[in-house]
């Protein structure tokens, strides 16, 4: 991935732009660099349906736009145990005034596929049958969807078994010690996580509850990964 959500708090959560990934995101559009870190605002947190809500300032918090949009609203609904986001998506509010703006060609990117083009712009005809709005009236449409060009995965998915099995082994090992003079009881390996199976565990649960083709796959392949090798992390955590 790229881009990633932080939910530290209800008023520090941000999406991370530092991975060497995002390298190749244009910059904002008074041409100074993407920032690292863009905080989310107005953000409302629905218990019992999973789900939330922010907006993203570009224009308040930075002075400019980026790829035309003054302002991002964010909507998130996530599955029973937070390991996808399920649905939902992205809302771009821009103006016409930057939207007419010429640009000039951006070179290839070199550290990412091309992004798959979302937004298509209505014909000549589909133009003209449009009523004239208000030149100073903000336009939205919808730039992207959660799990379908947009997957997210709880970065702690495996971790959260990993740091189960070091607990237990730990237990363990405090409640095996010998005592003086005792001898030392026969170490046995403690059971290994079957990732294999959790991931299936996981596949079944979220089609239940509507996930997408995309972030199931996405998951169950990072469980894959996890159980051919165990002593490493497919997920880059680049939290800072």
């Amino acid at each position: 991935g790229s881009a990633s959500y932080h939910f530290l708090s209800p008023t520090n959560s941000f999406i991370s732009y530092r991975h060497p990934a995002c390298r190749d995101l244009p910059p904002l559009d008074d041409g100074t660099p993407l920032p690292t870190r863009v905080d989310f605002h107005n953000i409302e947190w629905d218990q019992e349906q999973r789900r939330l809500t922010a907006t993203v300032e570009w224009e308040e918090d930075f002075g400019t736009s980026w790829n035309d949009n003054v302002r991002w609203k964010l909507d998130m609904h996530f599955d029973t145990e937070y390991m996808v986001i399920l649905k939902g998506g992205i809302q771009c509010e821009w103006c016409r005034e930057r939207r007419a703006r010429p640009r000039p060609p951006r070179p290839p990117p070199r550290h990412r596929p091309p992004p798959v083009p979302v937004y298509v712009p209505p014909t000549p005809e589909e133009q003209e049958e449009r009523p004239e709005e208000e030149p100073d009236r903000n336009e939205e449409w919808v730039m992207s969807g959660y799990g379908h060009d947009q997957v997210y995965i709880n970065a702690a998915c495996l971790e959260r078994y990993r740091v189960n099995s070091r607990a237990s082994r730990e237990s363990d090992d405090a409640g095996n010690r010998p005592e003086d003079g005792d001898v030392d009881p026969v170490e046995e390996e403690p059971d290994p996580v079957d990732y294999r199976a959790l991931g299936l565990q996981h596949s079944e649960r979220l089609k239940r509850e509507g996930a997408t083709k995309r972030s199931i796959d996405f998951l169950t392949h990072l469980f894959q990964v996890a159980a051919d090798q165990n002593n490493t992390n497919p997920i880059d955590f680049l939290v800072h």
